[in-house]
Formats: C-alpha cells, sequence, structure tokens
C-alpha cells in the first residue's frame, strides 16, 4: 500500500518543487564492511544504484537522519560515522544541501524496507556498477575508498 502512495505522490511532489523551488536537507551514506559498500536501488524514479539515504527531519542532526536513514533502509547500524562533506543539488527542481557520511556497518545483513527499496547489495569499492546515480557519482568523487 505504501509503494503504491509512494508512486501516485511522488508526480505531485516533484510538480511543486517545480514551482517553488524550496529549500531541503538531506543525507547520503556509503556503508562499507570489509572491502565493499552498500548500494541501494529505490521502488521510486530511476531504477539505478545509489547509497542509502534520505530527508533530514525538522530539528533533527543530519548525523541522526544518516544513521536512522541507514537503520531505516536496510536495517544496518552504523559505527564511526563521519562526515565526508555537502552537495548541493537542483536536479529534482529544488535547492536540496546534501551531507555525505560515510561508516562501518554493524554486519552484513540487510533488511530491505521493501516500501522503499528495491534491492540492496555489497559491491567491491573498486568496482561498482555501472548504473549509478548523479548523486551517487558526487558521493564517490568526495569519498576516496582505502
Amino acid at each position: 500500500m505504501k509503494k503504491v502512495f509512494y508512486k501516485l505522490v511522488r508526480p505531485i511532489r516533484n510538480w511543486y518543487w517545480f514551482l517553488f523551488r524550496p529549500k531541503t536537507t538531506g543525507v547520503k551514506v556509503v556503508v562499507e564492511s570489509e572491502r565493499d559498500v552498500l548500494m541501494i536501488k529505490n521502488t521510486y524514479g530511476k531504477s539505478i544504484w545509489t547509497f542509502p539515504g534520505g530527508a533530514v527531519r525538522t530539528n533533527e542532526a543530519p548525523k541522526t537522519a544518516a544513521e536512522r536513514e541507514v537503520l531505516e533502509e536496510v536495517g544496518l547500524r552504523i559505527k564511526e560515522l563521519r562526515k565526508i562533506g555537502e552537495l548541493l543539488s537542483t536536479w529534482e527542481h529544488k535547492r536540496d544541501t546534501i551531507h555525505c557520511y560515510v561508516g562501518m556497518a554493524n554486519n552484513r545483513t540487510i533488511k530491505i524496507d521493501p516500501n522503499e527499496i528495491q534491492e540492496a547489495s555489497w559491491f567491491n569499492k573498486n568496482q561498482l556498477p555501472p548504473e549509478i546515480s548523479t548523486v551517487a557519482k558526487e558521493v564517490v568523487a568526495l569519498w576516496t575508498p582505502k
């Protein structure tokens, strides 16, 4: 039911963003485990790989939002979370400040939220899938795999 709601509301939300160009704040998180990173495909939008993340709630610290979004989307707790930078994005017609983080997964067991996440998978840091989002490419540019 939630999945249908997201698909119905998304065009209305995008239209609002196009008309009013609101300022928003979001997060993206590079989740590491051994030599791999976790990438997801959302159930909405283009079916391409990106990093877990989402909106920062009112009065929520970006770091807290990063931890919450990863837990909600893929069921993982993050340790050693550190900020790697910020991006300014206008690709959805809004003025979005995206706080970017990297952290270690507490384990490798993924439990996706099927309303938001279509697929999640671990990829070698040096062999990311070819079809990744524009924002994911920008996050990769901020993050230097070790």
